[in-house]
């Protein structure tokens, strides 16, 4: 089952299928199975120095060391923390670490805010959206 809510930054994203997505395919999105969190990090390349693809925390592309605790998920490559989020009791689900910018992505989070680009999002809802934000790179 999707996350009902997600939090990223000061952003809330109520469902939605993905808070961020590449094109017509979520860049992250998270599932709840059996009180468990489920991470799905697609990163194509290009436009990202290297091809990132976690789908429901398996490993499927790109090498990344992930720490899977049940409520709570950790994706790392080669040392850099990349993503880690956690399962609260009510559903909602909190990102505390998204950085895409070890794969060469100038996307990444604080507590304050969502930076894409030189965009910065915060304070945002995005209610009943496919994506909260749906970028484009056209033709790779």
């Amino acid at each position: 089952m999707r996350a009902s809510r997600v939090l990223l930054g000061t952003n809330v994203f109520v469902n939605s299928e993905a808070p961020i997505a590449f094109d017509d395919q979520p860049l992250v999105a998270f599932d709840i199975e059996d009180g468990r969190l489920l991470a799905t990090l697609h990163v194509p390349r290009p436009p990202a120095s290297v091809a990132v693809y976690l789908e429901a925390n398996n490993v499927r592309e790109g090498g990344v060391d992930l720490r899977d605790e049940g409520r709570e998920v950790s994706v790392s490559l080669g040392g850099k923390a990349l993503l880690t989020a956690d399962l609260a009791e009510d559903g909602t689900v909190s990102v505390s670490v998204f950085d895409l910018r070890p794969i060469g992505l100038a996307i990444f989070s604080s507590p304050a805010e969502l930076r894409i680009g030189g965009s910065v999002l915060s304070g945002n809802s995005f209610v009943g959206a496919r994506y909260g934000v749906q970028l484009g790179f056209g033709s790779r």
